[in-house]
């Protein structure tokens, strides 16, 4: 009796370590395929969490959207505007479509070690917030000069910022993605006679597959849309500050082609050595 008491304590004590071992092995792999993106989920957690907190903040005292949008007559709306929202559908917009380009330009860098990953990462984190308040400082600016009044306020700004990084890092990555993608086709070309072996190709190749496509999508759509209908691109329409998602597009899209060619042609001259 005692022998099989024992022999049963042993094999839930070896079945806890086998899940224990599992659930490592699993983080450490989830851990690995992130590496290097932290700056980007900070980004999401500030924009999330600054604009859901002054929405309810509004939504309770209604007064302060007043005191915190854009306008000739508050120049502190530079920094507080672009993280005001008064109707919800506004506010689910642009957390949407941040969230989504925050995952595809995430997709789009899966390809690059994680050192350029922090890198780019980083900036993008800088990028999107920085090219908020430049966009809203030369709105308050311009409005300045031509004596003309509005009010402003709502994060499109830092929203199409982000789309502008995102566009550029897929420009960026796009050949050496495709060079990635023609080196997995022709390994998969070559049949493996190990089950194993020819199975994690098939999973390298499908996530190859996958991160390619994505930055070839991303450069065709953005580019062809601004290109047939920069209106419907820039959300044109009554009521809406279009010069403001313009401006946080240049702002987001122009630094990070800069940053990304100058990158480019140092990679290129350490080659040359």
């Amino acid at each position: 009796m005692n022998g099989f008491r024992f022999a049963g304590v042993y094999a839930l004590k070896a079945l806890k370590s086998y899940f224990e071992i599992e659930h490592m092995q699993a983080h450490t792999r989830l851990y690995r395929y992130f590496a290097g993106f932290r700056p980007v989920g900070l980004a999401f957690a500030l924009f999330s969490l600054l604009n859901l907190a002054l929405f309810l903040l509004i939504s309770l005292h209604p007064p302060l959207l007043e005191g915190l949008w854009l306008s000739t007559d508050r120049p502190w709306g530079i920094l507080t505007s672009m993280f005001v929202h008064w109707e919800l559908d506004h506010l689910a917009s642009n957390l949407i479509f941040f969230t989504i380009w925050s995952a595809l330009f995430v997709t789009v860098n899966l390809l690059s070690d994680t050192k350029a990953r922090k890198r780019w990462s980083r900036f993008f984190l800088w990028a999107v917030f920085l090219a908020g308040i430049a966009a809203n400082a030369i709105e308050f600016g311009a409005w300045g000069l031509t004596g003309v009044s509005y009010n402003s306020w709502g994060a499109s700004g830092v929203v199409y910022a982000a789309m502008g990084v995102l566009l550029a890092s897929a420009l960026y990555n796009l050949p050496s993605n495709l060079t990635a993608l023609r080196t997995a086709v022709a390994k998969r070309r070559r049949k493996s006679r190990k089950i194993q072996r020819r199975l994690k190709l098939d999973l390298k190749f499908e996530k190859i597959f996958l991160v390619t496509m994505v930055s070839v999508g991303v450069v065709i759509v953005f580019l062809s849309q601004l290109v047939q209908d920069p209106g419907a691109f820039f959300s044109a329409g009554p009521g809406v500050d279009v010069l403001a998602h313009e401006l946080g597009f240049l702002l987001g899209f122009l630094p990070a082609m800069i940053l990304f060619h100058i990158h480019f042609f140092k990679r290129g001259t350490r080659r040359k050595r």
